[in-house]
């Protein structure tokens, strides 16, 4: 009995597993044969998106190659089959000012537009030619290994084609670093107007820090160190704004502080950045006058990290301390139920 059960399964088995088999086959064959009509107009409507990427390819392999900057990815836009937006985004690192931020955008759009307008396989394929800043966009992030920023620095500038939001038609955004005691630095500017402000004295592709910058960056540097290895301190921002010659600093301890223990910390971060100014004696022949308490404003945050959301508050104790014109305030994490103390600066 069981030898016909064994001879059943495999008279009836073997022909459904050589089926399916075939079955699979067939559905394959089927799934990637393209009629020759068919694949012809497939490799056509290709055709534009090859020859637009070889000369954006080609303008990243110059600018990594040339000038050490780096691809983050590009962009076909395409309408009726024909190219109407190149956008492109590259990453320079070093913290411009808006003069050096400026330069480089106008040099690399004029550089692409070059590079388009010259290819005359992708010519066929453009909605419009020759190509101006209205067809081409390009994106710049910087991201500079300075500890210390600057009130003017840039870190990103995104240009608006004139396919987009009408107000912002044909326009350079430039956003600027985070200050801590203030709104973060925008501007924006049309095409043209940037063109008559730009200075031909300056290298777009190369920022050649000044003493004074030198003199803060290693302030920042330092200050930043030590306050790590010896407060545990974590640095959010350190800028310092030219104009009023003033030092923000923003720092986070990942545990939790009462009164006392924020006001150690805050009088800690105040004395070291004070000393780390002192030592450097080409900051201070560049400074306006001697450098003061007043001139620091100054922040520490207390948070926890937790998994998978992050930076949170605590329950309890104080949510941050911060010092602006000599004093002191503690802001409670509840402050229905704790009041902000102030008091001034004792060092």
């Amino acid at each position: 009995m069981k030898t016909f059960f064994k001879l059943l399964v495999i008279i009836v088995g073997v022909p459904v597993v050589l089926i399916s088999a075939w079955l699979g086959y067939v559905s394959y064959q089927l799934a990637d044969f393209r009629h020759p009509l068919l694949e012809k107009s497939f490799e056509a409507s290709q055709e534009n998106d090859r020859y637009a990427n070889e000369v954006l390819q080609a303008f990243a392999l110059e600018l990594e190659s040339q000038h050490k900057f780096f691809l983050n990815g590009f962009h076909v836009e395409k309408e009726d089959e024909k190219i109407h937006l190149l956008q492109f985004e590259v990453t320079a690192h070093y913290s411009p000012s808006l003069e050096d931020a400026r330069a480089l955008e106008l040099t690399l759009t004029e550089r692409l537009i070059e590079a388009v307008n010259g290819n005359e396989k992708l010519r066929p394929f453009l909605k419009e030619y020759p190509v101006t800043n209205q067809t081409v966009s390009i994106h710049l992030r910087f991201h500079g290994s300075s500890i210390t920023s600057f009130d003017s620095n840039v870190d990103y500038i995104h240009t608006v084609p004139n396919s987009y939001v009408p107000e912002n038609r044909d326009r350079i955004f430039y956003y600027g670093h985070s200050d801590p005691f203030g709104s973060d630095f925008e501007f924006s500017e049309t095409f043209e107007e940037a063109k008559s402000t730009v200075s031909a004295e300056i290298n777009p592709y190369a920022h050649q820090s000044t003493e004074f910058e030198e003199a803060i960056e290693l302030v920042g540097t330092s200050l930043a160190e030590n306050l790590d290895a010896h407060h545990k301190l974590c640095k959010d921002a350190i800028v310092f704004k030219k104009g009023e010659e003033e030092f923000r600093c923003h720092f986070t301890l990942f545990a939790r502080a009462d009164q006392e223990k924020a006001r150690k910390l805050l009088v800690a971060s105040v004395n070291q950045l004070m000393n780390e100014i002192g030592k450097n004696k080409k900051l201070q022949s560049l400074l306006k006058a001697d450098f003061q308490t007043n001139q620091i404003k100054l922040k520490i945050s207390f948070r926890k990290n937790k998994a998978f959301v992050g930076r949170v508050c605590y329950t309890q104790g104080i949510d941050e301390v911060v010092l602006e014109n000599n004093e002191i305030t503690f802001y409670p994490v509840d402050p229905d139920h704790y009041p902000i103390v102030k008091e001034p600066l004792s060092i």
